[in-house]
Formats: structure tokens, C-alpha cells, sequence
């Protein structure tokens, strides 16, 4: 019978399906960390090394999403993996030296500071690649010139293999999250020890894939620097000429939601080609939808697979795609399609019964914000309804298409309870990023608030992946303004439509929401109900020099990033406009705000400045730090108490 495998790292099957490694991690006696890689055949374990004890590299990355790998070699002999590179041991100037035979120790230098990749990569600061030989039981580190730190590593053949390397210099800053980060591609030859670089444009590229013939590598590329993420571009690098060509190009704005809006995927699948090779396939935002797709790799055409919902693409085999698949009502659920049946995509659930939960119905909404915005009122006595006559939009159906492509449009996603009768009491909801997308996915807070009778709208607004080139560019310089401006035209939609009460709203959002929802309420403090800021931006200004992303600071304030600029006081004062922090004398809406304490990306005293603020100004407020959590706070303690504290504050200040 086959046994679980705990504390399992990563696990892999060779191609020729006749063995399995694996690494994995343990507590020896001390309770030190120690990890373990094995490879298995169908007679049991193989091998059995101790990485930790060989000490020829640091700590081996997991899945981090960023830099991890773990890949057989196609002659299913050696193993590659990411792993930090060995530091040499530091020592005390006073300590003495007890094991003559450390050559390498360095005095004084124990309390140097390590640069880390940010907010949940604190312990990756400089990996390299590691081939295991796994017939000698050795390692071999790929050592590089370049002062660069390496990831994403696939095999080109079993003496050839690829790799993303990113700069170490001038300094490391955040990484998860943002797509921009210059790096180049490199090769490097086994047998030889020849490193080579076969794509370097100043760009940002990831999710390398070698192609079925072996003869290319395809890459997703986006613009370095600029917003965090951006429309992608697919290009292709011949590995022999290092000759570049472009698949499928940026789409600059599209006229309708049934429009192609470019590429948007954070990775492909591992295996992502039809059984000849000539077809690609990976999952992409497509406005409030991610849909799989499929690109003609000679033609570049691109064609939806699916529709309604959030879809995920697993894995490509011979006729078969294998993915997932839920919506907003729907829990996740794993589908196959057969691909070689001609008259299109059947999708077929491997799971049964499929769960819907009838009790909440959802509905896409597409508008058109009306130019030019309306200037924020003086008048902190104006009704609700007076607050949101002032937001104009056109509805746009489904298939309409725009005649004027300089116009952006926006997406909501409204869920509302079936067993109640509108209006709801409503929760207004735009997400963070801000260059990231709601998607009609199935989540768990969302679910349950509407179980709890609120209707509940997402926001797109613009500046939201899935909605063209235009759309992601046109938002930095304007924070503050045309992303709040167009969520309070999407709340001004539900109260005309009679799906929310003017009586009872309330706004929830994280990050860059939780920036969003902050100027809500100080910008319109007769309005909302109760207000909950999760991990929220409050100062712009305060937080440039202690986040992990100082760049994402001058760039969303309408700036170039340069790492060698320090800001002047004309940068302070323009982070400062696009703040909420400015409106602070107005606000009045009960908040609670809600910080996880080792977030690197929005510093925890970001919250804590909104905090005082208003408890100066005797504001109704509450204050909940998660400790142990980082910025999305999803520790399972911390995700059940913020649930359960976040209905009772919406409840409670909405009576």
C-alpha cells in the first residue's frame, strides 16, 4: 500500500515514469532543521542524502513561486533544485576558535545585515542552482559571474539547462506580487561549466518553457519597473541563434468584454503543449473571468476555451487538459477536456456531485465611467443619495462594442443572497494591487457574508488586470482619485439598481483597498456605515522608506523610479497628495483596521498611523494585529478571527 510522505518539500516523477524523488524536510534531536532529498524505483528507496549535513549549500527554496525548481534531467540521472547559496560561517572578534580546520570563518561580520526578496521571501537572498547526481550521490553548484540571484530552472537536455537570474545590485527589493523586476535568461552546460546569456533586454521575463523540439524557450515578458504588473507579451528565444520573435504582442484596449485583452498569467503550466507540439495552453485574466486559452504557436491566434468563472490549467497530456474550475458560488473543482474532439472544448467534472449554493446568485456588470470625474465635495453634510447622483456611467452588455477606445471600462462583481429581498444591506469591496484583478472565483469570506444576508460588490476598477494595456497604465499618477472615484460609481450602480440600501454600506478592502477604503470614508464621511482596512496604505510618504517596494511609492504617485534617488520634498509632498491620510479630519466612519505584524510590504505602522489619528481625533476605531502573519493575514487563526470580527463590526455599526 502506498504510504503518505510527510514534511514533503517538493516530489517528482522522472519523465520516464520510473522514478520518484523527492526532498523533504525534519527536526533532528537538537530540533534543527535538516532536509533530506530521496529518489525512489518501484523496489523502494534508492537513495538517502542528508543535504543539511553536507553543508555545500544553504536551505533548499520550496515552491515559492518566484525561484523554486525541482526537475529530472530527460536521461533521468541528475536533479536540479534551488537553493541558497553557503555563506561562510561569521564568528565573534571575542570567541575562540575551537575547530583549527574552518579556514573560511570570518570575524566580526556576524551581525552584517542580509539582504532578503521581501514580504514572504525573508528567508531567499541569493539562490543558486544545485545538480544532483543521483547515481554518485553529488552536488554540483552552478556558480555564475554575475552577482544574481537564480530561479525558475528547467532542463534543455540532460547536458544543457536554463534559468531566470535576477540582479543583486544596487539592492534586492520585494519580489512576490510584482512581475517587473528586471532579469535575463541564462544557459548553462553541465559537461563544460559554460553559463551563457541567451535573453537580456532590460525586461522583466518569467515562466520559461522549452519547446517540444527542444529548439526554443518561451517566455512570458513585461515592461521592468512601471506598475508592479502589466500586460505580458509571449516571446519565443531560439537557444542556438538566441534569435527573439514575438508570439502574441500586448493588446492596448479592447472594445467589448468578449475582446481579447492580452496575456495576464503569472505561469504556465509545467507541461502546457498539444500532443504535435504546435499549440500552447495556460490560463489568463480576461476582465473579471480567468479563462484557459489556446495560442497557435505559428500564428499567434489565441481562442477562449471556456467562459463564466475562474479556471485554472493544470496540465497538458497527449489529447487531455486537465484544470480546475469554481465560481463565486461553485467550491473548486477539477474538469478534463478532451482536446482532440473537433467540435470544441467539453468540459467533463471528475468530481461528483458538483456543489452550486443556490442561496447566492452572481452577476458580472460591465460599465463605462464618465470623463471628466467629479471633484471631491467640500460639504461633509451631503446625503448619500447627493454623494452618488455626481457618478455617471453607461451600462455596457455583453458583446457591445466600444467605438471610442480611449474610454476604460470597469467590471463589477455582484453577489447577492436569493433568499432575501433587495435592497441588501451591502459591502463595497475593491481589491488591492491596485494592478490585480477579482476574479469569479469561489473564496470563503465572500460565501459567508452573503449567507449572513449582505450583498457584496467587487470592484474592477481601472488600472485592474484583464482589461487591456490602457487600462493598467492609465491609473499611476491618479490613486486616490480615479480608482476611488470609480468604485463609488460602481456603489452609485447598485443603489440605482435597487441591489444595495443607501441606509446600510459598508466598504472592506486590503492593501492598496484598504488605501482605497480609507479615502472612501475621508472623502465621503457621511456614506458608509462601518469600515474595515486590512494591512491598509495610509501614508505614502512614511511608507517609501520601510516597505520592500519603495519603487511601487514613487511610481503609483505618478513618478519614474530610479534606485539611486532619494526623494526631495516636492516627491514627499506628491506621495502625500495621493494619500488618504489628508482627509483624516473628516473621517467619522466606525473603522476597524486589521494588521498582520511581520507584513514587509505594508509595514504594520501604516496601520498604526491611521490608528492614532483618529483615536486623537476621538474617531470610533479598533485596532487587531495578527502576529506571525505577513500581508495577506492567512494564517488560519487569523483568518477565522478576522471573519468573525468583521461580521460583528459591519453588524453592529450597521444598526
Amino acid at each position: 500500500m502506498p504510504k503518505p510522505i510527510e514534511n514533503m518539500v517538493w516530489q517528482r516523477l522522472s519523465i520516464d515514469g520510473s522514478r520518484k524523488a523527492v526532498i523533504r524536510k525534519w527536526k533532528n534531536k537538537e530540533n534543527q532543521d535538516q532536509q533530506f532529498i530521496e529518489v525512489w524505483n518501484s523496489n523502494g528507496k534508492i537513495v538517502n542524502v542528508n543535504l543539511t549535513e553536507r553543508k555545500e549549500h544553504g536551505k533548499v527554496n520550496d515552491n515559492d513561486g518566484e525561484f523554486g525548481s525541482f526537475e529530472w534531467s530527460p536521461c533521468s540521472r541528475y536533479l536540479l533544485f534551488i537553493a541558497e547559496e553557503k555563506r561562510p560561517e561569521s564568528m565573534s572578534f571575542f570567541k575562540k576558535v575551537t575547530d583549527e580546520s574552518k579556514t573560511d570563518v570570518k570575524r566580526g561580520h556576524e551581525h552584517d545585515y542580509i539582504e532578503d526578496w521581501g514580504e514572504q521571501l525573508v528567508d531567499k537572498s541569493k539562490p543558486v542552482v544545485c545538480i544532483f547526481d543521483t547515481e554518485q550521490s553529488e552536488v554540483k553548484i552552478v556558480k555564475t559571474e554575475q552577482d544574481i540571484s537564480c530561479g525558475q530552472a528547467i532542463w534543455i537536455s540532460s547536458d544543457q539547462l536554463a534559468f531566470i537570474g535576477w540582479p543583486n545590485d544596487p539592492y534586492r527589493v520585494g519580489l512576490v506580487y510584482c512581475h517587473n523586476r528586471s532579469n535575463a535568461l541564462y544557459s548553462f552546460t553541465r559537461s563544460t561549466g559554460a553559463i551563457d546569456v541567451l535573453y537580456s533586454q532590460n525586461t522583466s521575463v518569467k515562466s520559461p518553457r522549452l519547446t517540444l523540439d527542444g529548439k526554443n524557450i518561451l517566455l512570458l515578458e513585461t515592461a521592468a519597473f512601471g506598475p508592479h504588473q502589466q500586460c505580458t507579451r509571449l516571446i519565443k528565444v531560439n537557444i542556438e541563434s538566441k534569435q527573439v520573435s514575438t508570439i502574441v504582442d500586448t493588446v492596448e484596449n479592447t472594445r467589448s468584454a468578449c475582446t481579447f485583452p492580452g496575456i495576464y498569467c503569472l505561469s504556465m503550466p509545467r507541461r502546457c503543449f498539444s500532443h504535435d507540439g504546435a499549440t500552447l495552453f495556460f490560463s489568463t485574466i480576461w476582465g473579471t473571468h480567468q479563462v484557459p486559452v489556446s495560442v497557435d504557436l505559428a500564428s499567434g491566434e489565441v481562442r477562449r476555451l471556456a467562459h463564466d468563472g475562474c479556471w485554472d490549467v493544470l496540465d497538458v497530456h497527449n489529447h487531455l487538459l486537465l484544470a480546475s474550475h469554481s465560481s463565486p458560488n461553485e467550491p473548486e473543482s477539477v474538469v478534463v477536456c478532451d482536446l482532440g474532439k473537433t467540435h470544441g472544448a467539453e468540459w467533463v467534472s471528475l468530481e461528483s456531485p458538483d456543489i452550486c449554493l443556490e442561496s447566492i446568485q452572481w452577476d458580472v456588470i460591465r460599465l463605462t465611467p464618465e470623463d471628466p470625474l467629479p471633484a471631491p465635495a467640500d460639504d461633509q453634510s451631503e446625503s448619500v443619495r447627493d454623494v452618488l447622483s455626481r457618478f455617471k456611467y453607461a451600462v455596457k452588455a455583453p458583446g457591445v462594442h466600444s467605438a471610442d477606445l480611449d474610454h476604460v471600462d470597469i467590471e463589477l462583481l455582484v453577489l447577492r443572497p436569493t433568499g432575501l429581498t433587495a435592497p441588501y444591506p451591502l459591502i463595497i469591496f475593491p481589491h488591492g494591487g491596485p494592478h490585480a484583478t477579482f476574479l469569479a472565483a469561489f473564496g470563503l469570506y465572500l460565501p459567508l457574508l452573503c449567507e449572513a444576508g449582505f450583498g457584496i460588490v467587487q470592484v474592477n476598477y481601472r488600472g485592474s488586470l484583464g482589461f487591456g494595456k490602457k487600462g493598467v497604465e492609465s491609473l499611476p499618477g491618479h490613486i486616490g482619485r480615479m480608482d476611488v472615484d470609480d468604485v463609488m460609481t460602481a456603489l452609485a450602480y447598485c443603489i440605482d439598481e435597487k441591489i444595495g440600501d443607501p441606509d446600510r454600506l459598508a466598504c472592506f478592502g486590503g492593501s492598496h483597498g484598504g488605501f482605497l477604503v480609507a479615502h472612501m470614508i475621508g472623502q465621503f464621511p457621511n456614506v458608509f456605515k462601518a469600515c474595515i482596512a486590512r494591512n491598509p496604505v495610509i501614508n505614502i510618504a512614511s511608507m517609501v522608506g520601510s516597505t520592500d517596494i519603495p519603487d511601487w511609492c514613487v511610481t503609483e504617485a505618478g513618478r519614474d523610479f530610479s534606485f539611486g534617488e532619494c526623494p526631495k520634498p516636492d516627491l514627499y509632498e506628491q506621495m502625500w497628495r495621493v494619500s488618504p491620510i489628508q482627509y483624516i479630519d473628516r473621517i467619522k466612519t466606525p473603522t476597524l483596521i486589521m494588521l498582520g505584524d511581520g507584513d514587509r510590504r505594508v509595514p504594520p505602522k501604516q496601520g498604526m498611523e491611521l490608528y492614532r489619528a483618529l483615536r486623537s481625533r476621538s474617531a470610533p476605531c479598533r485596532l487587531v494585529v495578527y502576529k506571525g502573519n505577513c500581508h495577506p493575514l492567512t494564517e488560519v487563526d487569523a483568518e477565522a478571527d478576522a471573519f468573525v470580527n468583521i461580521c460583528m463590526w459591519i453588524t453592529e455599526n450597521m444598526k
